[in-house]
């Protein structure tokens, strides 16, 4: 049988392998559109011991960090897997039922919001004010421009995307951006993320467009600032 990727719900089981996707897709040598914010996070001193966190100290933070995120149960971590045999489309399922070999190829991170979902830009705003480092800066602006803008509003977001490397340019982003479009479109609601560099493309090309785009002041950047595109699906016109 002939290999072919497929989507499934990822297990906590698995979250490791997601890490381990995460990082190779944000230190990949070969790509020509780096995300300098992931770059400058990465050399940041780590409060412990004054050093720039190594990569398996990097890798094993976020693997905590990504358990507490994933026990909220709040997302929805949609996989996509290279399988070594067919098998009938089920992206409601999760991954426990695919054949052994199956590999995690790349993975998506969902929510849906609606007016009542508690807002987070009060607890990022804190964390800002508390210790303004680029990650909390960054994440308080980018919860406070979605949530100001998405204010009253029931929609999906987009919290991430990542390809390992080695199965980039096979679709795999097409088939994880159309998991939550899908979705979005069946609610008759809008879809929304924020872009990196090397992701913006590609979402273009799956329908989305720039609202905008966000900035926040970094001397250690090249151009003394840091920027990103946040984006959306629009609802569907019928």
């Amino acid at each position: 049988m002939t290999s072919r990727y497929v989507l499934r719900l990822i297990r906590r089981s698995e979250i490791p392998e997601v890490v381990r996707v995460q990082h190779a897709a944000f230190n990949d040598p070969t790509n020509t559109t780096p995300d300098e914010i992931s770059q400058i996070l990465a050399s940041e001193a780590q409060n412990e011991t004054g050093e720039p966190a190594t990569p398996e100290e990097r890798k094993a933070k976020r693997v905590q960090s990504e358990y507490e995120l994933y026990d909220k149960r709040i997302y929805s971590y949609v996989g996509a897997y290279l399988v070594p045999d067919s098998v009938a489309e089920a992206d409601e399922e999760d991954s426990s039922t695919l054949p052994a070999g199956s590999v995690l190829a790349g993975f998506g991170v969902w929510r849906r919001l609606d007016p009542s979902s508690p807002p987070e830009a009060p607890e990022w705003n804190d964390k800002e004010q508390k210790d303004p480092n680029l990650l909390n800066r960054f994440m308080a602006q980018m919860w406070r421009r979605r949530e100001d803008t998405m204010q009253g509003k029931t929609y999906w977001f987009l919290k991430l995307l990542c390809i390992d490397p080695q199965h980039q340019r096979k679709g795999l982003g097409t088939m994880l951006l159309g998991w939550g479009i899908k979705r979005a479109d069946k609610e008759g609601v809008d879809a929304w993320l924020e872009s990196s560099p090397m992701g913006k493309g590609a979402y273009l090309k799956a329908g989305f467009r720039i609202l905008g785009i966000d900035q926040i002041d970094e001397p250690r950047a090249k151009r003394g600032f840091v920027d990103w595109p946040y984006m959306i699906h629009d609802k569907p016109s019928h």
